[in-house]
Order: C-alpha cells, then structure tokens, then sequence
C-alpha cells in the first residue's frame, strides 16, 4: 500500500466514526501522554487482517485494558481466553465484540498474564532457557 491509500483510509475511518472516537495522533514511546492513554483506555481494538500480536496490544492489556483482536495470526496463543477474538472482514463482527466488551467490567487477569510472561525481563529468561534446553551455555 502507499502512502496516499493509508491517507484515504484513515479519512474514511474519521468520516465514519463522526464523534463517536477521538483520533489522537502518534506520541513517542516514552510520552507520558501515551501512558495515560493507555491507563485512561477502556477496550482497545485492533481488528487487523494478521497480528503478530504488536507492542501496542501488549501495553494496553499490561494498562489494564479489555481487547479486541484480530482472530487472524498469533493472538490467541497471547493473549488465551482473555480477549475477544473477531473476523476482521466482517463489521458487524467488530461491532458486536466492541459493544459486548465496553458492557463488561475490566478483568485484572490479562495485566497479570502479560506481566508474567511477555515483559523483556520474562522473554530474556524464556529466551536463554530455551538456548539451554538445546545444550548452549552462555
């Protein structure tokens, strides 16, 4: 995709949401406005063709926001039954799973999961111990 296609999309989805959804623009990794973004989120949605899942999800979670993702790619080994999965063609899809998630209480369950297993310091030690497993010694 070029850049113009990104531009074209990104005003249809303005046109689209009217006032319902604030765009915010970008902010640099360590802004403290993308901190309180994050902590002040409620359900963050990323219903993208493919995820891996990105940094972007993991953070919101770790904030303690409820997500809505892509059914598409690795997610599902992420983040388990901690999140609502969605067929990224379908609107009413996305629809349905965004309302059902705003209606329900956040759940701590998520944070924890991503504390425990996705922070650098977990994925360093997951990474060296499975160096290890095959015989490599540091």
């Amino acid at each position: 995709m070029n850049a113009s296609h990104h531009q074209a999309y990104y005003e249809k989805c303005r046109k689209e949401s009217g006032d319902n959804v604030f765009f915010l623009g970008g902010f640099p990794p360590d802004s403290e406005h993308l901190r309180s973004a994050y902590i002040a989120c409620d359900t963050f949605a990323l219903p993208t063709w493919f995820e891996t899942p990105g940094i972007a999800t993991l953070e919101a979670g770790l904030s303690g926001a409820k997500i809505v993702i892509t059914r598409e790619g690795a997610t599902k080994e992420y983040f388990k039954d901690l999140a609502e999965y969605v067929n990224p063609n379908s609107v009413t899809d996305i629809r349905a799973k965004i309302t059902k998630t705003l209606n329900q209480p956040k759940n701590e369950a998520l944070g924890k999961l991503i504390k425990e297993r996705y922070l650098w310091q977990n994925t360093a030690e997951q990474t060296i111990a499975a160096y290890e497993a095959v015989g490599y010694r540091f």
